[in-house]
């Protein structure tokens, strides 16, 4: 015979998020800029498609706002010439600060941009919810391409929530 009183904890034990196993601190909201140095980037391959190519590069992201700081951005890109799109998926890995903690860094691999070549609008979701180094954070991201300096690098807004674990 089962005791009911044991089976509920377990329930919700096993029920629970990771994210919310992250402990302390409360999500707070963020947002800020980015640049995208892609022109500087290193293409490390371009392989064709039927409908166009794939193209494996390493950028430079520069974050400001309430996460400052800069991120190793290693896209494939699946470019579709016939559709006129690029999805960008891959890793990345970011360092600096989030709501002005001490320094961090966060990898990421389940990002995914969407651009249309035609009008250059850009969107996309940012996972930076492992930690390599620093305190425990946690940021889930939306972005969305606002334009172009005057040299040519991509400018974007993004915003979401973070989570600092507060150690006692």
């Amino acid at each position: 015979m089962f005791n009911s009183k044991l089976i509920v904890p377990l329930i919700a034990i096993l029920t629970v998020s990771p994210l919310a196993l992250a402990g302390g601190g409360n999500w707070q909201v963020v947002q800020g800029t980015a640049i995208h140095y892609e022109s500087e980037g290193i293409e490390h391959s371009q392989t064709p498609t039927a409908t166009g190519y794939v193209r494996v590069s390493t950028d430079i992201v520069e974050l400001a706002g309430d996460l400052v700081g800069r991120a190793v951005f290693q896209p494939v890109s699946e470019v579709n010439v016939v559709e006129g799109t690029i999805v960008n998926t891959g890793s990345q890995v970011f360092s600096g600060t989030v709501l002005n903690s001490d320094p961090v860094m966060l990898h990421d691999d389940g990002f995914r941009f969407h651009i249309n070549m035609a009008t250059g609008e850009t969107t996309g979701r940012i996972y930076l919810t492992d930690r390599i180094a620093g305190p425990v954070v946690r940021c889930i991201l939306k972005m969305e391409g606002t334009g172009r300096t005057a040299e040519g690098y991509n400018l974007s807004n993004y915003w979401g929530r973070c989570k600092l674990k507060h150690n006692r």
